[in-house]
C-alpha cells in the first residue's frame, strides 16, 4: 500500500494506491495467470489535508488488518504481524521455468505485499525435505512455499510429521 498526497482546488485530497494480483484468464491462449492491478481510493471529504490523511490512514489500517491480521499490542497500539516465508525454488522444476517464475512473478508479488522470504535453491532430490528436517527454528516461518514442479511439494508432504517441530 502506498500513499500519495495531491492537492485539488480548495480541498486537499489524499490518494491511497492499492496493488493486488488477481488470477486472470488470458483471452488469447486461455491460460490463467496472475496480473498486477491497482485501485486508487481518494479521501476528500474533509476541508484539510490532515483530515483526509487521517481518513486514508483508517482505510489503510482496515485493509491491512483484513489482509495480515493483528497479533500484538503494546501501550494500546496494535502492530501487524510480520510475515516471513521459507521458499524452496527448484531451478529445474516446472520444465525449467520455476526460477524465472520466482524472480519475475512470485518475488515481486511478495515484495509488494511486504512479505520477506528466505529462499533456498534446491540442489538435489530430497534437499527441501532435508532442510526442513534439520531446521532448528522452523517456527519463525509463517509459511513454507515452493516454486517448482510437484517433486518438492511431495518432499514437504513426506516430512510433515517426521520432524519434531513440524509435527506440532
Amino acid at each position: 500500500l502506498l500513499e500519495q498526497k495531491c492537492t485539488t482546488g480548495a480541498k486537499d485530497s489524499v490518494y491511497l494506491l492499492i496493488h493486488y494480483f488477481p488470477l486472470i484468464k488470458n483471452r488469447f491462449n486461455g491460460k490463467v495467470q496472475r496480473c498486477k492491478k491497482q485501485v486508487i481510493l481518494c479521501a476528500n471529504q474533509h476541508e484539510t489535508t490532515s483530515g483526509n490523511v487521517s481518513q486514508s490512514m483508517k482505510w489503510k489500517r482496515a485493509i491491512t488488518q483484513q489482509i495480515y491480521g493483528y497479533d500484538e499490542t503494546h501501550n494500546g497500539v496494535t502492530k501487524s504481524k510480520k510475515r516471513l516465508f521459507l521458499t524452496f525454488v527448484n531451478p529445474k522444476g516446472g520444465k525449467g521455468i520455476a526460477k524465472k517464475m520466482w524472480l519475475n512473478t512470485v518475488k515481486p508479488m511478495l515484495e509488494v505485499a511486504g512479505i520477506t522470504s528466505v529462499v533456498v535453491y534446491t540442489e538435489y532430490s530430497g534437499h527441501a525435505r532435508d532442510y526442513v528436517q534439520e531446521c532448528k527454528d522452523i517456527y519463525k516461518y509463517s509459511a513454507i512455499m515452493t516454486v517448482s514442479g510437484d517433486g518438492i511439494v511431495f518432499e514437504e508432504y513426506q516430512c510433515d510429521g517426521q520432524t519434531q517441530p513440524y509435527a506440532k
